[in-house]
């Protein structure tokens, strides 16, 4: 067995697990009401459940092709380790805003450590490996609340190859999990005359996390400052970047 110390990024689906218990079966049935009414509709955590991994899947299909990359995927989870910290944190990234877009909330952590390959197979998801990676990708993960990206310290031992291609941003309270997060807005070097502006799509990325919000369940204090945190968080981006504030673009 071979051992080498590589990037690895942890993927969390956020209240999956409440969400299960509230809505257990896939399917969800009413009526009939009093005019004889009835029908169905998938539930609130198969639906959730099928765009975390819908999304996940296409993003590593794509990074499949490029090159170097196993993952571990579960029911509400993902470890990824790919060919550099570099391809990590823009897969990262790119990652992050799907899923906010898809409407799926989820926090990420980044760890750097030991990585021992077990097993690997042409599919890609039933690889398996172990390591401390995946302890400070999983502690990264729990730095702060939010749909966020936090970075472990020990990856910051790769901080050049990390800020290569993205931007890192000092956490205001750093924890021992983290001190840094990376910032997901768009860059204006990936402005596409048909999607809009960098700064254009990030005013996307926010109605997205304010439709969550919507959806979610505020009254709980976790969840508000959950929400609360993230969008604190996008405006901090947006300010370090030198764009207007939200809705004024």
């Amino acid at each position: 067995m071979t051992t080498e110390s590589r990037t690895v990024l942890f993927v969390d689906l956020l209240g999956f697990s409440n969400l299960t218990l509230e809505y257990p079966t896939p399917i969800l049935t009413f009526g009939p009401d009093k005019e004889g009414f009835s029908g169905s509709s998938y539930s609130p955590s198969h639906s959730v459940f099928t765009r975390f991994h819908g999304t996940l899947e296409w993003h590593l299909s794509q990074a499949a092709i490029a090159g170097d990359i196993s993952a571990m995927v579960f029911s509400d989870c993902a470890y990824v380790v790919l060919a550099n910290a570099t391809l990590t944190a823009t897969f990262a990234v790119e990652l992050m805003q799907h899923f906010c877009l898809c409407l799926v909330p989820v926090r990420m952590g980044v760890g750097y450590g030991t990585f021992n390959p077990l097993r690997f197979t042409l599919n890609i998801h039933r690889s398996m490996f172990s390591g401390s990676g995946i302890v400070t990708a999983y502690e990264a993960e729990r730095a702060a609340r939010g749909l966020r990206i936090f970075i472990h310290p020990a990856a910051m031992a790769e901080r050049p190859l990390l800020s290569l291609k993205t931007h890192l941003v000092a956490l205001s309270s750093p924890t021992p999990s983290g001190a840094f997060e990376l910032d997901y807005l768009y860059d204006d070097s990936a402005d596409d005359g048909n999607a809009g502006s960098a700064a254009e799509r990030d005013q996307d990325l926010m109605r997205a996390v304010y439709g969550m919000r919507e959806d979610a369940d505020t009254e709980k204090a976790d969840v508000a400052e959950h929400y609360g945190n993230t969008i604190a968080a996008l405006e901090h981006m947006r300010r370090l970047r030198g764009r207007p504030e939200f809705w004024s673009a």
